[in-house]
């Protein structure tokens, strides 16, 4: 397979070719950070309230509100700026962001086919994943994606199609 792995990020990447067209991470990548700060902090609020606030529920509550959201926040923003796929003439630059600080560059004429997978919720919020699958029966998937519907349907059309 000649898919290059670098430790590029996917923005210098596609900065130095000109895209066809391209997609970033979406802004659902903070509701599980805001859904915990949240819920937390109004048990937090209702332990205070009904004076339990030095209880040992309420310290765990405390504890779990100080702890879990900003290592989720700092997971969210990590991940949300080095997420990115961009498609090319001839290439597909997939950054599939935080932990896996790779970015591939797979040749259009690898790939079988580019799919879609979206959770109902996701649906709701506009984001889900591309699901690439090379001609080999390799399969790479980059999640959390803004619109992936949009560069799916370019990306099927190339590789019908393929450039002169």
């Amino acid at each position: 397979m000649s898919s290059e792995d670098s430790e590029a990020d996917i923005g210098e990447l596609a900065a130095t070719i000109n895209p066809l067209a391209e997609t970033r991470a979406h802004w659902s990548l903070f509701l599980p950070a805001i859904l915990v700060a949240a819920l937390y902090g109004c048990a937090w609020l209702i332990l205070d309230w009904n004076d339990l606030a030095g209880g040992a529920l309420a310290r765990l509550v405390f504890l779990v509100l100080v702890a879990a959201p900003p290592l989720l926040w700092g997971h969210a923003f990590l991940r949300f700026y080095s997420i990115g796929v961009a498609l090319t003439e001839t290439h597909v630059l997939v950054a599939r962001g935080w932990p896996h600080h790779e970015a591939r560059q797979i040749d259009l004429g690898e790939i079988e086919s580019a799919t879609v997978r979206v959770s109902p919720l996701a649906r709701m919020l506009g984001s889900g994943s591309l699901h690439l699958r090379m001609w080999d029966g390799t399969e790479i998937d980059a999640y959390d994606l803004k619109r992936p519907d949009r560069l799916a349907a370019l990306i099927r059309e190339r590789i019908r199609t393929p450039a002169a």
